[in-house]
């Protein structure tokens, strides 16, 4: 199975910065994040809409309404990122937490329920992980908690990873 790595940023912090965040880790030690990941690799540039309208179609996201393209300047370097609305997004992932905790639910009431699937369930199943700023990487959960903590009104996606499991 392949999924994607987004490496996520804020308005606030990439203005603090002066520059936009990029994943603090080489793609060959990330592969040691993801459970029963085998490698990870950088995606180009030619591959970032779609990775993009991936991601849009994931959370049910409208592209162009909910995110976009932008082409931003840091350092006399142009970038393209897209820029996410968080309030749908947010929205999304909380839906998508429901439905596990209803799946967790399910498991809990067997006779014997299996703690990985409970663990998987809960935290580990998900076909995107996220790095997040102050050196954090996670599923999309995670991305949720830090959401919820954070609360800014936009995120960027500023670089795309791939990964296989």
């Amino acid at each position: 199975m392949h999924g994607r790595i987004f490496v996520i940023d804020t308005k606030e912090d990439m203005q603090n910065r002066g520059y936009f965040y990029e994943a603090p880790w080489e793609y060959y030690e990330m592969v040691h994040f993801i459970p029963g990941c085998d490698y990870v690799v950088r995606e180009g540039e030619n591959r970032f809409k779609d990775n993009c309208m991936r991601f849009a179609e994931e959370y049910s996201l409208k592209f162009g309404e909910d995110i976009w393209l932008e082409q931003v300047e840091t350092n006399g370097e142009e970038f393209q990122v897209a820029v996410v609305k968080v309030a749908p997004l947010s929205e999304a992932l909380k839906k998508e937490k429901l439905k596990r905790l209803e799946r967790i639910k399910e498991e809990l009431e067997k006779p014997d329920p299996d703690m990985w699937r409970i663990q998987y369930e809960a935290w580990t199943d998900s076909g995107f992980w996220f790095v997040i700023p102050e050196y954090r990487f996670g599923p999309e959960m995670e991305l949720l908690e830090w959401l919820e903590k954070e609360s800014p009104e936009e995120i960027f996606i500023t670089e795309v990873f791939d990964y296989h499991i």
